[in-house]
């Protein structure tokens, strides 16, 4: 099976250094600096979903969530709120929800290897 793509985008250079750090023990693959949506692989409904974790509240950042989930429904969005005390989970269900978790190395990891499967989402 492949491992999870992590694209982390619309955030500060901190920020990504950071989670950078963060995901160093986590069995992803994380995408190089300078990476973009369209980098993201098409994967199966069975395959763990392309994660994309984002760092920023602004109208942009909602309006790069809308588009990144129109030709990529599977992606799981993990979004840094509240000056990076919150995780807040954002995808494409039967039943939406907004799953958030107070936010540190492990919750990120857990959000990640968590992330229902397209397949996952509506059994």
């Amino acid at each position: 099976m492949p491992r999870s793509q992590v694209l982390l985008a619309e955030m500060p250079t901190l920020m990504d250094e950071l989670l950078r750090q963060c995901l160093e023990g986590v069995d992803v693959e994380v995408l190089p600096r300078g990476a973009a949506v369209a980098d993201l692989r098409d994967v199966d409904e069975a395959d763990p979903p392309p994660i994309v974790i984002l760092a920023s509240e602004s109208p942009t950042a909602r309006r790069f969530e809308r588009d990144l989930l129109a030709p990529h429904p599977q992606a799981v969005i993990l979004r840094v709120e509240e000056n990076g005390h919150v995780l807040a989970t954002r995808s494409v269900e039967v039943h939406r929800r907004v799953h958030s978790a107070e936010m540190n190395p492990q919750t990120i990891a857990d959000a990640i290897r968590s992330a229902p499967t397209w397949r996952a989402r509506f059994d």
